[in-house]
């Protein structure tokens, strides 16, 4: 990318603005989806518990999306490798904390609770009930939910 006099890159032939006009403003996006914070463990005792707990959590977020929700699942966003290091204390703290800024406008906390209630979980519930928003508890497995994830692959 190039950069271009006025605050835009040129990506090939398109240009590519940025800046404070070009920010999505919140309330307008809340109008069409609910904005949610998606919370679901993410650490585990072993690598392969841990890789479970991401598919689970990227299922949540398919769940909440076909829900017609605006999630955010900062504990995927942030822990892609090169961003933050979960293994890490500070960096951890400084993750769940990013996520819950959001928490300033979303309407509320989706609880996804079939692998159990995490630290960081209830953390992020905490912080939720403190700021008076609405927290929803949820299951991928209960079939008496509305709109819920197909978990066969297969189908």
């Amino acid at each position: 990318m190039a950069a271009r006099p006025g605050g835009s890159l040129i990506q090939g032939n398109m240009p590519v603005r940025f800046g404070s006009h070009d920010r999505p403003n919140p309330d307008k996006l809340s109008d069409d989806k609910p904005l949610v914070i998606v919370e679901s463990p993410f650490a585990g005792k072993t690598p392969e518990e841990e890789q479970a707990n991401i598919e689970y959590a990227r299922m949540a977020v398919r769940d909440s999306l076909l829900r017609g929700e605006a999630p955010i699942a900062s504990h995927l966003l942030y822990t892609q490798p090169g961003i933050l290091d979960d293994a890490v204390p500070e960096e951890r703290k400084l993750g769940i904390d990013a996520g819950l800024a959001w928490r300033a406008v979303a309407h509320k906390s989706v609880i996804y609770t079939d692998r159990g209630i995490s630290r960081g979980m209830q953390y992020g519930i905490d912080a939720a009930k403190t700021a008076g928003k609405e927290v929803e508890f949820r299951s991928l497995y209960d079939k008496a939910q509305p709109n819920p994830v197909n978990l066969d692959r297969t189908a």
